[in-house]
């Protein structure tokens, strides 16, 4: 008897204080623990070392050498294939250990050129120093070696960026492909234009 009441006990006990309230249930794996969003403020120094990593990757887009990094601006939906081997060749000079071939569709012709040809091509800023950004990311890698898809270009914008107090002066050369929401924001932004001058 005393062993069944015991039991008893024991399940009802486990019952009553051994659910998580309401607030808590399903919000956390360890409800002991507060789940807090980190909102620390960080200053982060990229190691130069990590960006070398792609030294060692050489890219070809349709058997076309196209640097050690891979091709921006060519549209996913245009890749047919991609592929990667692991031995080393040597291209222009450069010996590299990894290899990306991708290929595109046969009614898809990239064409690609360096950033460093695209500046000269689309501006008139070849005596001055440029910082490159791509749909928002900036590129840290040598212009002369890094491709983009010409023809899946949607703009080019030119910001000179200067503060007398810091002397600074820098020409920042923003690029945007033709991605959806890059598409997306560039109508808006002329539909709220229209909206503007018709009030």
């Amino acid at each position: 008897m005393k062993y069944l009441f015991c039991l008893g006990l024991t399940f009802l006990v486990t019952a009553v204080y051994g659910q998580m309230p309401k607030e808590v249930a399903g919000n956390a794996i360890n409800p002991s623990i507060a789940v807090v969003p980190d909102t620390v403020f960080r200053v982060i120094h990229l190691d130069q070392s990590a960006k070398l990593k792609n030294q060692n990757l050489a890219v070809f887009v349709n058997d076309q050498f196209a640097g050690n990094i891979p091709v921006a601006g060519i549209p996913p939906q245009q890749i047919e294939s991609l592929t990667v081997e692991h031995k080393k060749i040597q291209v222009k000079g450069i010996d590299y250990e990894h290899q990306l071939y991708i290929k595109t569709k046969s009614t898809y012709k990239p064409n690609l050129i360096s950033l460093s040809d695209l500046k000269a091509k689309y501006t008139d800023l070849s005596d001055k120093s440029a910082i490159f950004s791509i749909d928002g990311e900036v590129c840290t890698s040598d212009y002369s070696e890094y491709f983009i898809d010409e023809s899946n270009l949607l703009r080019i914008i030119i910001d000179h960026i200067s503060d007398k107090k810091e002397k600074t002066n820098l020409v920042l050369i923003k690029i945007l492909s033709k991605n959806p929401e890059n598409i997306k924001k560039v109508n808006e932004i002329r539909i709220r234009g229209e909206e503007a001058r018709s009030r």
